[in-house]
């Protein structure tokens, strides 16, 4: 069920993307209400969270959801180094139930670096 989808945020500013979380088939929209949905962000498997995603049910029946960094979080993250190559942060979103947890979104995230 886990989509993977690596998203560029631009440091300093609101980020937000929207979404339908699908069942096994890829198609059909699952049915998210009774579903608890979190998100983070970190610099690599395994440590604090650099961040963390708010995440808006905004239809939860067909399964829509919209997550967001706002510019609060993004203007503390690391840009992008191009000349060594970006480094990466890693994120992934999750659902449960309370007894079912299931990872439905993850991916790499490259900051690109604010001017003003």
């Amino acid at each position: 069920m886990a989509k993977r989808l690596n998203i560029i945020v631009d440091q300093g500013a609101d980020f937000i993307i929207e979404t339908t979380v699908v069942q096994d088939d890829g198609v059909t929209p699952f049915d998210v209400t009774a579903w608890t949905i979190t998100g983070s962000l970190a610099t690599d498997y395994g440590v604090a969270a650099a961040g963390t995603f708010t995440i808006t049910k905004t239809s939860a029946a067909n399964g829509q959801i919209k997550i967001a960094l706002p510019a609060s979080v993004t203007n503390g993250l690391t840009p992008a180094n191009f000349l060594y190559g970006p480094p990466s942060y890693v994120y992934d979103v999750k659902m449960t139930d309370g007894s079912e947890t299931k990872r439905i979104l993850h991916g790499h995230v490259t900051v690109n670096p604010k001017v003003t």
